[in-house]
């Protein structure tokens, strides 16, 4: 709300609370648009008066005086206030559903030990006498014979106890009765909340087409806009006391903005005041194409220009919001569909297989087929929560364009050191690439120390099985490579796991059973040293050194295997040493004495170089 002195007043609207009653929030919604009928008017006369006067006698533009800035703020409180009743009209009208459904169930509690109560009354009835003449009305239940009252002890028990379950019977009758008034009341007034609920829609679109004006008065589209207004002096000439007002920053304008969905348009609006806000250090663009045959959004940032992510609204039957990742460097042979994989798993289960409505990937990729259109991506559901489409809290934009930008430069490292693995240099080194990876130990050259002599004979990645039918729940979307390492005619095959969340789930390695039996235990010791000790490769916290975690996990690996060669190809039997860079016991039973394959200096030295 607006004060007389022009200052904007908060907090207006804490006074509706949950415990507030129907006949207190439909006087709050009368207030509110009351206030906002005020406002509207005030804020007609001061868009007269600007379309009148929009020019001074200097020729300067005139800006909006401030009690049409103060009138505009005072609409946007009644509106929210307004909303916000709503918002408690419905939760009364859940709450009394809700105990309207208990009492129902209490009311079928209540029928049903009403039959209970009859059929203990039919066999009280049944004593063991030769005739129950009556049952006074006042003074209770009476047994007679001919006429004479019968003072039997059992008889008199089993009256004691019928005369028990009259009155409680009659009490359980008088409660259901009133139980039934009470049901009758709040079903009318939960046609009152109705009532109230259903005009509650065609007033607040009422009042949205009286505050349009305004809107484009202030160079708005579809709702209000941070801006910053600052006082602004000219330098060259005196400081006044009048200062000019300045519009810092204004919402793009769209001339076609009618022709996107109401979900691409607010994905894209959240997105773009994300990047508007320096979210990410980064540098985000996010724009909005109209020309094509579908509206898209197109988001980007420098630090992987190559790749697009792309957002796509699809109709019915669908209903959703689909993401793409669009190479446009095109370095690989990746399909689009494995491309928009790597911002699977964004958030926690969010794969990007399960669709709203129950509709099936195979069937949106039928639909698009169908309209000569290509399959962009898949349905993620931080996707729907920005556009709105799941009835749930949405996540934060913010979090969700970070997460983004830093998915995309990961896998922008990924896919250079992918590079360098299928060129199969003669000596591997992959920590060329990295900014940070190289040590003092470490030549200038892209080779590993003379010592060191491994080959990568073949390098070649699986094709993924883009069938979604058979994808099961276990499938974690990863990228599965095949290696052959060669070292002193010691050879053996590499499994490479790369999942989709990369780095943040380190790449598995899985090493083939060697050609000869004694290297089993040494063997099972490296694939053990790579993927349990990652950590201590890279410093996870640091982004541009955990993007080349691949790379150091090789390059730990192919130290290790040159160890081993060596001290095999030598025809040494000593080559496991007992070390303290491991420090606990990691085997159990019988070789628990029996130490892991490294010495200390080799891990020290491995540690400083990679």
């Amino acid at each position: 709300m607006v004060n007389n002195n022009g200052s904007h007043k908060l907090g207006d609207d804490d006074e509706i609370s949950a415990s507030s009653t129907f006949e207190e929030l439909q006087m709050k919604i009368k207030e509110s648009l009351d206030s906002f009928e005020k406002a509207a008017r005030i804020a007609e006369k001061m868009i007269v008066s600007a379309q009148s006067s929009s020019v001074d006698n200097n020729g300067e533009k005139l800006y909006p005086p401030r009690e049409g800035i103060n009138a505009y703020i005072q609409l946007k409180a009644c509106s929210r206030v307004a909303f916000k009743a709503a918002y408690l009209l419905r939760e009364l009208q859940k709450k009394d559903q809700a105990e309207l459904d208990e009492l129902g169930l209490e009311l079928q509690n209540l029928n049903y030990r009403k039959r209970r109560l009859m059929e203990e009354v039919e066999r009280s009835r049944c004593f063991e006498c030769v005739q129950v003449s009556k049952i006074a009305e006042a003074g209770g239940v009476t047994l007679t014979i001919n006429d004479n009252i019968i003072h039997d002890t059992e008889h008199t028990t089993r009256l004691d106890a019928l005369n028990l379950e009259l009155s409680e019977r009659m009490s359980k009758a008088q409660t259901l009765a009133s139980a039934r008034q009470d049901l009758q009341e709040r079903m009318a007034r939960l046609e009152r909340l109705k009532d109230a609920v259903r005009d509650l829609p065609v007033r607040l679109e009422a009042l949205r087409r009286i505050a349009e004006p305004l809107a484009s008065t202030l160079a708005l589209v579809d709702g209000p806009v941070p801006m910053e207004i600052l006082p602004t002096t000219n330098h060259d000439q005196a400081p006044s006391h009048k200062h000019q007002l300045t519009v810092i920053k204004k919402r793009k304008r769209l001339d076609d903005i009618h022709t996107v969905p109401t979900p691409l348009y607010l994905l894209y609006r959240q997105l773009e005041a994300a990047a508007d806000t320096h979210a990410v250090p980064e540098s985000v663009t996010c724009d909005l194409e109209t020309s094509g045959e579908r509206p898209v959004v197109i988001l980007s940032t420098k630090a992987a220009p190559e790749r697009v992510v792309k957002f796509y609204y699809f109709p019915s039957p669908a209903d959703c919001i689909i993401v793409g990742v669009f190479d446009l460097a095109a370095t690989n042979d990746r399909s689009e569909f494995e491309a928009s994989l790597d911002l699977s798993l964004l958030f926690a289960g969010d794969d990007g297989k399960q669709l709203p409505a129950g509709v099936s990937h195979r069937l949106l990729i039928s639909n698009a087929d169908s309209q000569k259109s290509t399959f962009p991506g898949r349905a993620f559901e931080w996707a729907q929560w920005l556009a709105g489409r799941e009835a749930r809290a949405a996540t934060s934009s913010r979090l969700v364009l970070a997460r983004i930008v830093d998915r995309l430069q990961a896998h922008k490292a990924l896919d250079q050191q992918l590079q360098g693995l299928e060129r199969r240099p003669p000596h591997l080194c992959l920590h060329a690439h990295c900014p940070s990876g190289l040590s003092q130990a470490w030549s200038h050259h892209t080779a590993l120390p003379a010592h060191t002599r491994a080959t990568l004979n073949s390098w070649s990645e699986l094709p993924l099985d883009t069938d979604t039918e058979k994808e099961d729940e276990n499938n974690d979307l990863t990228r599965t490579f095949v290696a052959e390492i060669t070292r002193s005619k010691i050879k053996f095959k590499l499994l490479v796991k790369i999942p989709a969340a990369y780095p943040f789930v380190p790449p598995l390695f899985i090493l083939g059973d060697p050609a000869r039996h004694d290297l089993l235990r040494t063997f099972s010791d490296l694939q053990f040293l790579v993927n349990a000790r990652f950590h201590n490769f890279v410093d996870l916290n640091h982004d541009q050194a955990r993007y080349w975690l691949l790379s150091h996990q090789l390059i730990a690996l192919l130290i290790a295997f040159d160890h081993v060669a060596k001290h095999t190809s030598s025809s040494d039997t000593t080559s496991i040493i007992t070390g303290d860079f491991l420090g606990t016991r990691y085997r159990r039973g019988k070789d628990r004495r029996r130490p892991l394959l490294f010495d200390s200096a080799l891990n020290v030295y491995a540690h400083e170089a990679l």
